[in-house]
Parts: C-alpha cells; sequence; structure tokens
C-alpha cells in the first residue's frame, strides 16, 4: 500500500513564506512514514487478527515493512516482504480474493482434522503434509462416489472407516477476508492531517537559524 500526499498539500506551499517553504519537505516526509507505521502497526494487529485464526503471533510483524519517505521521495509504503525467500499466506490475495490455481498438478487443500494438527507457527508439520502422508501405510488418493478426490486415511487394517486429510482440486477461491487496504486507508484518512500538523511544528522548532 502506497501513501502519498494529495494535491490539497502541494498547494499549500504558496501560502507559506520562504522559511516555512522550506521546511515542507521534512515536514511531508515525516508525516508519510509516521502514517505508514500507523497504518502497519493497525493492519498486522486488529486487521489481521480479525480475518484469520491466529496461530503464530509474529507472522504478521515479520510480512510487512514499512519503506520510508524521504525529502527527496516523498511516498512511504507498508508492503509484504518475503519470509524465508518466500511470500508466504497468500495475503494479497486474502486482501483482493481471486482464485488460486497451482503451478503444476494439484491444490492440496486440508481437512478440518489436518488443521488441527498446525504448530504454533500456524503451519501444518513437514510428517503432515501431502508427499509424506502419502509414504506412510493405510494412506491413498482416491476419488469417492461423491467426486471428491483427495487424500485419505484408513483408521485400522479395515477397508472403513477412513479420514480425509487433504481435499486435491485444480484450484480454490480465496475469499477477501483481510481488509488490508480498506483499514489501512481509513487510518491514512484519520491521521494524515493530525499527522502533518504535528510534524509541521516540530520542524519549524527544529530549524536552522
Amino acid at each position: 500500500m502506497d501513501i502519498k500526499l494529495s494535491s490539497n498539500y502541494r498547494d499549500l506551499e504558496r501560502r507559506l513564506n520562504s522559511v516555512q517553504r522550506k521546511q515542507l519537505p521534512f515536514a511531508f516526509a515525516q508525516t508519510l512514514n509516521d502514517t505508514a507505521f500507523q497504518v502497519r502497526k493497525t493492519v498486522i494487529g486488529p486487521t489481521y487478527n480479525r480475518a484469520f485464526d491466529v496461530k503464530n503471533r509474529k507472522f504478521a510483524g515479520q510480512s510487512f515493512r514499512v519503506f520510508k519517505a524521504t525529502k527527496r521521495k516523498l511516498e512511504a509504503s507498508v508492503t509484504q516482504v518475503k519470509v524465508r525467500q518466500l511470500y508466504r499466506g497468500n495475503l494479497k490475495m486474502h486482501a483482493e480474493g481471486g482464485i488460486k490455481r497451482p503451478r503444476a498438478g494439484n491444490i492440496a487443500i486440508p481437512s478440518d482434522k489436518m488443521k488441527a494438527k498446525r504448530t504454533r507457527t500456524g503451519r501444518i508439520g513437514e510428517a503432515n503434509r501431502p508427499r509424506q502422508l502419502l509414504e506412510k501405510p493405510r494412506t491413498f488418493i482416491a476419488e469417492m462416489p461423491s467426486g471428491k478426490r483427495g487424500i485419505w486415511q484408513r483408521r485400522g487394517e479395515k477397508r472403513l472407516p477412513i479420514d480425509l486429510l487433504y481435499t486435491l482440486d485444480k484450484s480454490v477461491r480465496i475469499t477477501k477476508e483481510y481488509m488490508f487496504f480498506e483499514d489501512g486507508s481509513k487510518v491514512v484518512r484519520k491521521k494524515l492531517q493530525r499527522n502533518f500538523s504535528k510534524a509541521f511544528d516540530h520542524a519549524m522548532k527544529t530549524r536552522k537559524q
């Protein structure tokens, strides 16, 4: 999410004296940075917590970074960054909604049984992922009469009962549930003017005489 100044703030320059105009770039940059950090605090806190069943409290904080504005580049942003070389969690798709498709093969969608096995990090452990499970006895891929194709596991030596571990599908619809842009925009509208007043006062008080 990019945070910029509207034309109203640019027009302000014409109404100021030369000393005040000189301090504007510093005040503008500080305004954008303060606002960006407030946006980040909201979207990794209450916004994230409303959207997801949070297991890993550190994940959202690790996933988003503020790229600061400077007096020469008056634009700040709150951006998802890679965690261990990967963009994790499909957060952009959860913020926009859409269809997730695999690069090849099928998407393995965990059943409630497998979701219950998530670790404190919020991820399903290596031993309970599809490839590892299929190496275990009584675990197999099959399509049921209902048409549901998935990874199943027999509870014992008999044919039944069996449990669904993962549903296999060519795509999955991701609903828009992470109100990243909506809540971030609300913070900008609420805080930008207040942050500018504070930053401009500070710039004037600390200017070099």
